[in-house]
């Protein structure tokens, strides 16, 4: 294969090289990516342009394609915030006493965007990956606002922006990245918008961001086209629970098996407890327990979570084994699990959970309600409502039911009103302030709503868009709480 370095189109060499002094090594320094640009930088190693070489010993972690070099990407954790990597190939330059050869090392350093929050089996990325769970907010927003900057026609790194924008609760910014990134053509950030405009664990009334079922159903659908298994698996999630029959539920499964063979951990856990529920057709316990593991294996929570299930209540051979169930629900847990805390919270106050207390109960389900779990909070107000932990109050109890009240589980929701209703005025008014106090207000705390605490109220609201409450306790415990989540949502790309 005759190259020419720069100048001259490849091949096209009308005349005799000029006397060049080589060396016989270079070394380029380069940004890694799905396709490198290798021809300014080897003609300034070389010292001159329109050298015509070929290449005799091929790069050994990519490939050659005219004066770009593209490599081999795979699946990789990404856990560091700087990386470098490199391959060499031999080229040999012409010169008029004969071929000379040059050893050409390729120090590639990867992109911080790409390492901060680049996303796995993203059909436009470049291998490197963080779970969501695993995305570090600050230094991710730094990188990939950079990276963007230094390359807005880069459709990725506005991706990989939306992720940091959507794990810092910037929803709206997170949805404008993702449109922007889809418009581009990123097949990845298709399915990301198309999640943002039909999701019910972000609040509408104070984010811009539209619900559109139509438009998120047109965008799965290019995502699909393109082989993203990201939206196969949102598509045949949805078909799969709630398809209207037979024929639905069967092209959902076919959806999550594409996923799952492509290596997408979220339809291996969906399939996994697909598998492994009992009294249906479908149950086949070896075959749910190698998904789940499979999951597991890539150290993804949700896989952790679900083998946490299997010993509790003994789905794999009607055995259960609660010491194997919480340690498989902490691990999930402390990896950022947002149901995870409230199940270990409940596995405690069973009994299931030898030397643990209601107090610790109770940190857990506090954990899973800072997380967006609504049980967390109905759980936690319990055991408090109840007398079964020292220390906390009444009030606070219904502090944590009113901030159950504006999570997504519907169930939860009912418990949280029913916990609400017929409490005493004063309590309720207590809860209110201490809300108000977590939210930066300076309102004292003593169970009177008067102009101080309403005045307090009506402004932050106002901050998120939102009328002032009616001028009853309950009106304005719900909207205190409201602010709360609108202030600190919680993230969907966790549910």
């Amino acid at each position: 294969m005759q190259l020419v370095a720069a100048g001259d189109e490849a091949g096209e060499v009308a005349r005799g090289p000029e006397p060049v002094t080589l060396p016989g090594a270079v070394t380029l320094e380069l940004a890694y990516d799905r396709s490198v640009p290798l021809a300014g930088a080897l003609a300034g190693a070389l010292g001159a342009e329109g050298l015509a070489f070929d290449v005799t010993d091929a790069p050994g972690q990519g490939q050659l394609v005219g004066l770009d070099y593209r490599p081999v990407l795979s699946e990789r954790r990404s856990d560091l915030r700087s990386l470098a990597l490199a391959d060499r190939f031999v080229i040999e330059v012409a010169q008029p006493g004969g071929p000379v050869p040059v050893e050409v090392t390729l120090d590639m350093a990867v992109q911080g965007c790409d390492l901060a929050a680049g996303d796995a089996l993203d059909p436009g990325g470049v291998g490197f990956y963080r779970l969501p769970n695993e995305i570090e907010i600050a230094p991710a927003l730094a990188e990939c606002q950079a990276a963007v900057e230094a390359a807005p026609d880069v459709p990725r790194f506005r991706y990989q922006l939306g992720r940091a924008q959507q794990a810092a609760g910037l929803f709206e910014a997170a949805y404008q990245s993702f449109e922007a990134a889809a418009e581009a053509g990123h097949v990845r950030a298709m399915n990301a918008a198309a999640l943002m405009l039909t999701t019910d664990k972000i609040d509408r009334d104070v984010v811009d961001v539209p619900e559109d079922a139509a438009r998120a159903e047109a965008l799965l659908d290019r995502a699909i086209a393109a082989g993203d298994p990201f939206a196969m698996h949102s598509r045949g999630l949805r078909l799969l629970r709630d398809g209207a029959d037979a024929a639905a539920k069967e092209q959902g499964f076919e959806l999550l098996d594409r996923a799952a063979e492509l290596g997408h951990t979220y339809s291996m856990n969906e399939l996994g407890v697909y598998f492994l529920t009992r009294d249906t057709d479908h149950y086949i316990p070896e075959r749910g327990m190698r998904y789940l593991q499979a999951s597991a294996a890539r150290n993804d929570i949700y896989g952790f979570h679900n083998l946490g299930f299997v010993a509790l209540y003994g789905l794999r051979d009607g055995t259960p084994d609660p010491g194997e169930a919480y340690r498989q629900f902490e691990r999930a847990a402390l990896g950022g699990h947002p149901a995870s805390p409230a199940t270990l919270g409940r596995m405690i106050v069973r009994g299931e959970a030898p030397g643990k207390t209601k107090a610790d109960a109770l940190q857990w389900y506090d954990l899973g309600l800072a997380r967006g779990d609504g049980w967390g909070g109905v759980n936690g107000a319990f055991l408090i409502l109840n007398g079964e932990v020292s220390g906390p109050t009444r009030p606070e109890a219904l502090v944590r039911a009113a901030k159950a009240l504006h999570l997504s589980n519907g169930k939860a929701v009912e418990a949280a009103q029913e916990m609400l209703s017929g409490q005493p005025g004063g309590d309720v008014a207590r809860a209110v302030q201490l809300l108000l106090r977590d939210l930066g207000a300076d309102v004292a705390v003593d169970g009177v709503i008067g102009p101080q605490t309403r005045a307090a109220l009506a402004a932050l609201a106002a901050e998120h868009g939102l009328p002032a409450p009616a001028n009853n306790a309950m009106a304005q415990l719900r909207m205190a709480a409201k602010v709360y989540w609108a202030q600190r949502p919680t993230r969907p790309d966790l549910f």
